[in-house]
């Protein structure tokens, strides 16, 4: 039978208003299994249906059609807090061949976007239904799969940016999440996995540094000096403020400008370690001081001049 993207919504659809838990799930997993059977087969009406994401794309990559169709797979086991389910599906459709790596990182962000309180509103007493754990194992798998992209011929197809700009997405919401939480031990634990993680894909493919986007980079600043201050060890302290003045002369080099306060906190935070940040200091100081946005400057910064 021909499938179409309306008919295999629908599909998915029904299978997750089941209410037995046993039941969605088998239904479910036939579906998957179902769409496997056939990508194996080469059926031209699902083959179709990949095309979107297999095809050049000049901007940001719209939702692949494949995303949508199963975004009620993805939702159903974000109900269900399976979180070990979402990245085995991603990482066995994404081996297959079935996702592309820009699909794949849309599959983690769907899936983070539905666990975690909604940023259209303001802060509410609601939870993301994902531990801090959980949320760290979908950013690692979104990290290893850019990092894994960023060197092959499919990348220079289909634009690094976007495998790039999903994976930042994903990573900021998970920052932001994670500094509503910070005074908690398991968040500072999955905090610096999670920027260890960037930081190892990065280091595998350097490039991938050139699309990061200002409010990721200043969320890592903040996010690194938050666990600095909780830190004991003079060692562990140096560390993430060393790694803090690394995403700030990134966003030197890509010509991105942050807030005042989360400079003159890094340069506080620098200081107490006794770090020799007189140039930065200066450089940033008298970026501010030139911006039209930040005419008013804080007697902190003005000394740095």
């Amino acid at each position: 039978m021909p499938i179409s993207r309306s008919l295999c919504q629908v599909a998915f659809q029904g299978a997750r208003a089941l209410e037995s838990f046993d039941k969605r799930q088998v239904v479910m997993e036939e579906l998957v299994r179902s769409l496997e059977v056939r990508y194996e087969q080469k059926d031209p009406y699902f083959m179709h249906l990949l095309e979107d994401s297999r095809q050049t794309i000049s901007d940001s990559p719209p939702t692949a059609s494949i995303v949508r169709c199963i975004n009620d797979y993805i939702a159903a086991l974000v109900r269900d807090a399976d979180v070990n389910g979402i990245c085995s599906f991603v990482k066995r459709w994404l081996r297959m061949g079935i996702l592309t790596p820009v699909a794949a990182e849309q599959c983690l962000l769907a899936a983070a976007n539905m666990a975690l309180p909604s940023l259209d509103k303001p802060r509410s007493p609601a939870k993301s239904s994902w531990k801090s754990a959980q949320l760290e194992q979908v950013a690692e798998l979104a990290c290893t799969i850019a990092a894994n992209s960023a060197n092959n011929s499919l990348a220079d197809r289909i634009g690094l940016d976007n495998i790039a700009l999903p994976m930042y997405t994903l990573l900021t919401r998970i920052l932001c999440e994670y500094l509503h939480n910070v005074d908690s031990h398991d968040t500072l634990k999955s905090a610096d996995s999670v920027l260890f993680a960037l930081s190892t894909a990065t280091s595998h493919s350097p490039i991938l540094r050139n699309y990061a986007p200002l409010d990721f980079n200043e969320s890592a600043i903040k996010l690194l000096l938050a666990l600095a201050s909780r830190q004991h060890e003079s060692e562990s302290n140096a560390r993430l403020v060393s790694s803090a003045i690394g995403y700030l002369d990134l966003m030197r080099r890509l010509d991105q400008v942050p807030a005042q306060k989360t400079i003159e906190q890094l340069c506080t935070a620098a200081a107490r370690l006794n770090m020799d940040i007189s140039a930065i200091s200066k450089y940033w100081a008298g970026i501010l001081k030139g911006d039209v946005k930040n005419q008013k400057i804080s007697s902190f910064a003005k000394s740095l001049l």
